[in-house]
């Protein structure tokens, strides 16, 4: 569903409208000529994340937060925290000493049970509140609404809890109590502030992705974006803040050399069980050395295409076009570390969000088939497993998010990639701007 009528077609190479004037015709939408869609769709948005929420509390097959709350537990106590078998299958305790300090007041509530459903619910509410942040981004790119209260009164956040809390991964986020949730709030918060101008906006970028690095370290690709953005201001708080945090971290724990001793050479190791990415999946069915190393360059490749060609409409003169390229790299790089790296588990596609949303933006990678067949895949909440058909349902099932993120990959970066060559990068900043071929043939094309 689209808020806007207008949009490229599927890989078009053709360059996306310029910005329209406001209050013409191509920027109405369809809540504004039908605003009753809002008022319904708000019940309904409550009632499915409010059954996400209750249903977290059914007994999953995975208890993430059981090996965080002990081992807080264990930080408060004086007691080595990173203690644990790591030979064992049973989930383990992954964070730095800097993500264990963060975290560690959530024991001094002195209940499991109270603090598991303030983790759940904050989780569910930090989704919700992104969720309503990128929206109001989008509304204010597409040029719909200035205001905070017009771009969260229209249909966009509403549709997308629904959309987003019917997920795989929203509801497994809740069921095994992941922190998730609060990770997309920060992504969020980021970029947010990334594409605002001010010293200090990008010092809150900064902190944002900051804090996001120290509890999951997998967020230091994000770095890109402000390097290639040239805000110095964020790009030293996102890396300072992690540094500062581990060591204050390290300082306060009990025996910290177990986290080199122990826990990095598990993080080392590759399971061959709920794990999607390329050699994680590539050991469960038995690929040789040589197959795991030709897709994981493949998927490495076409995470640099993507990254790089997008980089003109890093400074478009058109916010819309910042927007795109801020929501659209950010993912591809995660996509990148969840394919390419030791672990990715299909839940991770939470953190891809941002993608999905520029699908409302007039230029985006995601206005093809062949990005929604993978977005499907990594994030549809249908399972295939089936008594009947058991191996043809367990290998789709184990398969699915490799192949729905290598979709994503293949969209973004073909799709980038034909914009460049047909010479459709936008006027710039800096005033540089390449006309499409179409218009430098056709004079009547210029606008």
């Amino acid at each position: 569903m689209s808020l806007s009528a207008t949009s490229p077609a599927p890989f078009s190479a053709s360059p996306a409208p310029d910005e329209p004037r406001r209050g013409s015709a191509s920027m109405s939408r369809f809540d504004e000529r039908f605003p009753w869609i809002s008022w319904a769709l708000w019940p309904l948005a409550i009632l499915t994340a409010l059954h996400k929420i209750w249903a977290s509390y059914e007994s999953g097959t995975t208890d993430d937060f059981t090996t965080v709350w002990e081992a807080l537990n264990r930080f408060w106590s004086g007691v080595p925290v990173y203690s644990e078998d790591y030979t064992t299958t049973d989930p383990h305790y992954l964070y730095l000493p800097g993500g264990t300090m963060l975290l560690s007041p959530l024991s001094a509530l002195g209940s499991f049970e109270a603090a598991r459903a303030l983790y759940v619910f904050g989780n569910a509410i930090a989704i919700v509140i992104a969720l309503g942040l990128l929206s109001h981004i989008i509304y204010t790119a597409r040029g719909w609404s200035e205001t905070w209260l017009g771009s969260l009164s229209g249909a966009l956040w509403p549709l997308s809890i629904i959309a987003v809390f019917n997920t795989e991964a929203v509801k497994n986020n809740l069921l095994f109590a992941n922190i998730n949730g609060v990770l997309l709030l920060l992504a969020t918060l980021f970029l947010y502030f990334l594409l605002r101008d001010g010293v200090s906006s990008q010092v809150i970028s900064g902190l944002a992705l900051g804090l996001a690095i120290t509890i999951k370290p997998q967020f230091i690709v994000l770095l890109f974006l402000p390097f290639f953005r040239r805000q110095w201001l964020s790009l030293a708080a996102a890396l300072l803040l992690p540094i500062v945090c581990n060591v204050v971290g390290w300082v306060l724990m009990a025996e910290p050399q177990g986290f080199v001793d122990h826990l990095v050479p598990y993080l080392g190791e590759v399971r061959d069980f709920a794990n999607s990415s390329i050699v994680g999946v590539g050991v469960y069915f038995g690929a040789s050395a040589a197959t795991i190393w030709l897709w994981r360059i493949l998927a490495a490749v076409l995470v640099l295409i993507g990254a790089f060609t997008l980089l003109p409409w890093r400074r478009s003169t058109r916010h819309e076009d910042r927007v795109m390229w801020a929501f659209t790299t950010s993912s591809l790089l995660l996509i990148g570390v969840f394919l390419v790296s030791s672990l990715g588990q299909m839940y991770y596609s939470l953190l891809i969000v941002p993608l999905l949303f520029t699908a409302f933006l007039r230029r985006s990678t995601v206005h093809n088939p062949v990005a929604w067949l993978g977005v499907y895949l990594c994030l549809a909440i249908d399972s295939w497993y089936s008594d009947r058909w058991f191996w043809a349902g367990r290998i789709f099932e184990t398969l699915r998010g490799t192949v729905g993120w290598m979709l994503l990959l293949v969209s973004i970066s073909i799709t980038a990639l034909i914009w460049l060559l047909n010479r459709s990068t936008p006027p710039t900043l800096s005033g540089r701007h390449r006309k499409p071929a179409d218009e430098n043939k056709n004079p009547s094309l210029e606008r």
